[in-house]
């Protein structure tokens, strides 16, 4: 299971941690993917916004104890620092979306996002007393800095919880929002994403494929929330699907198979009769776990990324669709 994954939707970088089942405790190789995706957006253009948040009902325990035994920091730059570095060069807003749990480094984390929101439940602490270590990421600095000493060594030498409010309060949280609405609490960069449609361009064939075929046998699976996709198509002058699956229309997101399945039923078919189109490692993943065939399409990720695909195309120029009897015949210029 990938425990870091990305999706683009026009400008905005979404990154999501992805262990619910160990409440996104963080390992040596979870940090090493945090710092590559960080810095790879800050040299990316066409990236102007990043959100983070995290799989289940917790946003992180901090660090996977066991791991952090099974790799102990050595000489040069440990995987912390490379994530801490990461985030201290990024010249991009980061916005975090916090539920649940965030305990040690998924609090000091925070001090580094320019925008925090977090639901109405979610519990900070600070326990490196308890665990006789020392506060990582600069916060033994940041957070004095930011909310005083006097309220800094509170949390840092009881090592007590604190709840959403208190962190609002000092200064570490934007807002605090119902749980249910977590996600609502970025709806100010959504509504800033659609208005921004100078960097929105057409993939080189998306128009014909789309065009060419019925509309009773193509949907659209994404990431995106449905308001923002349908945004997205209008600026762009595609055709808006009759069947559309969006984010927030689903419990579990790319990887996970459940929006591929959920795009085939809305088709009256079984995953196993549609083919998918994707060019996001997380995305060939759910197509495949679905049961269905996926094309790689190379417009972000390389041919090594989308290796698992069942094909690879270099665009969607290369995908071409036409009727043929009760059915679709679909061909397929493969760069491999």
């Amino acid at each position: 299971m990938n425990e870091i994954l990305t999706e683009t939707s026009g400008s905005i970088l979404r990154v999501t941690v992805n262990r619910p089942t160990k409440k996104n405790a963080m390992t040596s190789a979870m940090y090493n993917a945090l710092a590559d995706v960080f810095v790879n957006a800050g040299n990316d253009e066409a990236i102007h916004v990043v959100i983070w948040d995290a799989a289940g009902d917790s946003f992180s325990a901090g660090n996977d104890v066991e791991d952090f035994l099974k790799n102990p920091p050595g000489p040069g730059e440990s995987p912390q620092a490379r994530l801490g570095n990461a985030l201290i060069n990024l010249d991009k807003p980061v916005i975090a979306a916090v539920q649940g749990a965030a305990i040690g480094g998924g609090t000091t984390l925070l001090t580094h996002c320019d925008f925090v929101y977090a639901g109405e439940n979610a519990k900070f602490q600070l326990p490196f007393v308890n665990l006789g270590l020392v506060p990582e990421f600069g916060s033994s600095f940041s957070l004095p800095a930011r909310f005083g000493y006097v309220r800094a060594a509170e949390l840092f030498m009881l090592g007590q919880p604190f709840n959403a409010e208190l962190a609002a309060a000092i200064g570490l949280v934007t807002r605090v929002v119902p749980d249910a609405e977590v996600a609502e609490g970025l709806r100010v960069i959504e509504d800033m994403e659609i208005e921004d449609t100078a960097d929105l361009t057409v993939l080189p064939g998306a128009q014909a494929l789309l065009s060419s075929l019925p509309a009773d046998r193509w949907a659209i699976v994404t990431s995106a929330t449905h308001r923002l996709t349908a945004a997205r198509l209008a600026a762009a002058g595609l055709p808006v699907p009759e069947r559309l699956i969006s984010g927030d229309m689903v419990e579990r997101g790319k990887p996970d198979p459940e929006p591929y399945r959920r795009g085939a039923e809305l088709l009256g078919l079984s995953p196993r009769e549609c083919i998918v189109l994707e060019d996001a490692p997380s995305g060939v993943g759910a197509g495949l776990a679905a049961g269905s065939r996926v094309v790689g399409v190379m417009t972000t990720h390389s041919a090594e990324d989308l290796r698992r695909a069942t094909w690879i195309a270099q665009s969607l120029e290369q995908v071409q669709a036409r009727v043929s009897g009760d059915g679709l015949e679909i061909q397929i210029f493969t760069a491999r």
